[in-house]
């Protein structure tokens, strides 16, 4: 071999090692960089922690879920009362037109009665005119007579 391949194996092979040793370099000063940057200022949580805090909140889930049942029942009480409200609703409203009608028909009969009355006492007041006439031209002493029949009725 000669002196020139000799002088470039030498070279490569220190330029390998410089390489070698800059990526080393690179790699701690990147780990000393990331713990720097994140400390572990607390120790990672033990398994047992974990499955206690799973527990709780099984636990906590679970009484969620019984609130959750406990509202779903009230919610179907509540739906049940306003289905009766309704059905009592419809009951009264057929109710008051019922009674609407009947009313309606009271007055009906009760403006005829009214009207019957008035002219019952139109043709009173009219019989009693001529009645009272008709007496007090036959004689002075029987219009006190006809009078007091007309009061006792």
């Amino acid at each position: 071999m000669t002196k020139p391949v000799a002088i470039r194996r030498s070279v490569v092979s220190i330029g390998l090692l410089v390489t070698l040793l800059a990526a080393a370099a690179t790699i701690r000063g990147a780990a000393i960089w990331a713990a720097t940057s994140a400390p572990l200022t607390e120790p990672p949580v033990a398994v047992a922690e974990l499955q206690r805090a799973l527990a709780d909140e099984q636990a906590r889930s679970a009484g969620l879920a019984a609130e959750l049942d406990q509202l779903h029942a009230a919610a179907a009480g509540l739906q049940d009362a306003l289905d009766a409200a309704e059905g009592q609703m419809s009951t009264d409203q057929a109710t008051a037109d019922e009674l609407r009608g009947s009313l309606e028909a009271a007055q009906a009969r009760l403006a005829k009665v009214e009207a019957a009355l008035a002219a019952a006492k139109a043709r009173l007041a009219a019989a009693s005119r001529s009645g009272t006439t008709t007496t007090s031209t036959q004689s002075g002493g029987q219009h006190e007579d006809d009078d007091h029949e007309e009061h006792d009725d």
